[in-house]
Formats: structure tokens, sequence, C-alpha cells
């Protein structure tokens, strides 16, 4: 096994790159080969949509699905829970097992709070054309348990675990909406379902995704209500270069009006094993108009 301290985000999206490894520092400069930067979170959005010549959200998504590393990975960290003013109102442990190379494509997202009380624990499977399987378990040993909605918070976390398991790579009713720069990198904006929201938007409003055009790598996420205000952005905080991979090792959900915040922080990450051959069943979302 092949263990790395203080390394990756293991729910974020992996990309690769060519500059020296180097210990886990703010997002670089940018560049041409600058890593997936983040825009400031004040900033305006400042999209515009560009109707002609863009690709297709589908193909960006599974691009961004292509960056999921297919080695099987355990990553160990913290959920931190934040007042508005820092003050630090609860932290949780957490462990990921990401196994992406499979057959069925799995995950495990695993939640503990410090003081002992029983884990939650959510698996996914996501066959290929075919809608995913999740087992939801609670206590030690495991037991299974009514699943939680997707768009549910974490143990009263800014963070759900729609925002742990990633479910808007794999949505189906997904859109290219136009173009944008996220700190300088140019990106495409995709606008998918927020989760829980029906086929036509739905009470819980929209989700835009800004993706590296380049790198293909998600940047940064953003919820929307049906009045097109902001209920919550991911950003990342911190990133690390591991093995020709830029990786990030903070990132921070907040919500709005409020602004209290979620910082997710991976401590340790695992190797279990190397990835399958080239032929085996990779975790691509569904083919869609």
């Amino acid at each position: 096994m092949k263990r790395f301290a203080s390394a990756v985000l293991g729910v974020a999206i992996l990309g690769h790159a060519c500059a020296a490894r180097g210990e886990p520092a703010a997002l670089p400069e940018n560049g041409p080969d600058a890593p997936f930067p983040v825009q400031a979170e004040d900033m305006p959005l400042g999209w515009h949509r560009l109707p002609s010549d863009l690709p297709p959200a589908r193909e960006l998504l599974n691009d961004a699905v292509a960056r999921l590393p297919r080695e099987r990975t355990r990553m160990t960290g913290r959920l931190q829970s934040r007042t508005p003013g820092g003050r630090t109102e609860c932290t949780l442990n957490t462990e990921i097992v990401l196994d992406w190379g499979a057959d069925p494509p799995a995950a495990s997202y695993t939640i503990r709070d410090a003081f002992g009380g029983e884990p939650e624990r959510l698996t996914v499977k996501r066959r290929q054309d075919a809608e995913p399987s999740y087992l939801y378990e609670v206590g030690d040993p495991p037991r299974p348990a009514p699943p939680p909605e997707l768009s549910a918070s974490i143990k009263g976390t800014d963070l759900t675990w729609a925002d742990l398991s990633l479910s808007f790579l794999w949505a189906r009713d997904a859109r290219t909406e136009g173009r944008d720069t996220v700190k300088g990198r140019a990106c495409y904006v995709v606008v998918v379902p927020a989760a829980g929201a029906d086929d036509a938007g739905g009470p819980h409003g929209t989700l835009r995704i800004w993706i590296d055009r380049k790198f293909r790598m998600v940047l940064r996420a953003a919820e929307y209500d049906t009045d097109g205000h902001i209920r919550r952005r991911l950003s990342i905080k911190t990133v690390k270069k591991i093995d020709d991979r830029w990786t990030i090792k903070d990132l921070e959900v907040r919500t709005y009006p409020a602004r209290h915040r979620t910082l997710l922080r991976v401590d340790e990450v695992e190797v279990l094993s190397a990835p399958p051959p080239p032929a085996a069943t990779s975790p691509a979302g569904p083919e869609t108009e």
C-alpha cells in the first residue's frame, strides 16, 4: 500500500499537470499550465451565453468524471462547521473509499462525530446506463437504514450527501450554458438541476458548474434558487502535487446569505490497489441528447 499524508481531497476532481511536487499551498498563480484556480468568493459571476460552438454538457461532465482516480483509494479527514466569524461549531471525522475502477464503479462515504456517536455511511454504485444504487448504514457494526435525501445536510453542516458523492457529475438533465473566466482561467458553465429538484429545475433551483476548458476539471460549483439568488458556493482553498497530479487538500462550502461555512480537509490518503486495465468499466455518465 502506498500512503500519502495531507494529500488529496477524495471527493474532488483530480487533474494531471507537469510541475514539480510541492507542499500544500494556496492556489498557484494563473498561467497557461496553472491548475484549476478558483474565482474569489464574492466576485460577480460574470458568465455569459455563447450558444454556438459550445461542447455538449455530457461531454464536459464525462471528461470531469475521467479525472477521478481509478485506483482503489481511501481518504481520511475532517469536516469542520464554522460560524461567519470563524468559530468552530463542530468537527466530524470522514472516511472516503473510492473504487471507480471496479465493476460497477463504487464509492463509500463515512461520517463520525468526535465523541463516539453512531457513524453514518453512504455507499454508491454507478452502473453504466442505469440509475445509481444507494446503501445507507448507521452504527458500528453498520446496519441498513432508510437513505437520506441527497440534498440533506450532513449532521447540520453546509455539506450535503450530493456534494460528498459528486452526484452532479452524472446529472442527466445538463446543458452547457456559456463561457466564463474564473480567476484568469477560461471555463465552460454547465447547468444541472440542484439535488432534489424536479425535471423543470424544481423548487430547489439549479446548480452551475464551472469546468476548466483546458484541463476539464471542476473549478467551482454554486447553487441558486429559482429567483437566481445564490444559496451555496463550493470553493477550492489549497492544493498539492502528488505523482504528476494536482490534487485538492481543502475545500470550503459556504451558505448564503448567512455566510455560514464548512471546511472539508483531507489529512491522509492510502492507495489500496493499482488501477484495472484500460478495458475495465469506467464511471462514465449516461449518454443523452
